[in-house]
C-alpha cells in the first residue's frame, strides 16, 4: 500500500496549519491571542463573552480581568492618538483645498430612549 503522506522525493510535506484562507508554517500564539482580543473589542464584547468563546472554540483562557483591563487601556490611548491623528491630516487636506477656510461640517446623532431626557445616546460629525 502506498503512503500517500509522501512527496515523490520521499521525503514528508512540512507540518502546515489552517488560517483563514491561508496555509501558514508556525501558528503563533500570540498572533492568535492578538487576533482574538482585537475581533471581541470590535464588536463590542468584553472579557465574559471573551471567554465563552474561548470555551466554545477550545482556546486557552484568556487573561484575568486585572490584565484585561491594562490591555484595553493601553489599547484605547492608542486608538485615540491614531484617531486625532487622521482627523488632524484631514483637517489639514480640507484647509488646503479651501482657501477661505469656509469648512462644512455634518452630523447625526441618536438617544437610546425616545424624547432628550436620556442620558445615553451616540453622535457622529
Amino acid at each position: 500500500m502506498e503512503n500517500t503522506h509522501r512527496r515523490p522525493s520521499g521525503k514528508r510535506p512540512k507540518k502546515r496549519r489552517f488560517r483563514g484562507n491561508h496555509f501558514m508554517k508556525v501558528c503563533s500564539h500570540t498572533y492568535v491571542a492578538e487576533r482574538r482580543d482585537t475581533t471581541m473589542r470590535c464588536i463590542g464584547q468584553g472579557l465574559e463573552s471573551l471567554k465563552t468563546f474561548c470555551a466554545v472554540m477550545s482556546l486557552p483562557n484568556p487573561v484575568e480581568q486585572k490584565s484585561y483591563d491594562v490591555i484595553n487601556n493601553k489599547l484605547s490611548r492608542v486608538m485615540k492618538e491614531v484617531a486625532e491623528e487622521s482627523m488632524k491630516r484631514a483637517a489639514v487636506e480640507e484647509n488646503s483645498s479651501s482657501p477661505d477656510n469656509l469648512l462644512t461640517v455634518s452630523g447625526d446623532g441618536t438617544w437610546k430612549t425616545r424624547g432628550h431626557s436620556s442620558l445615553i445616546g451616540v453622535c457622529t460629525v
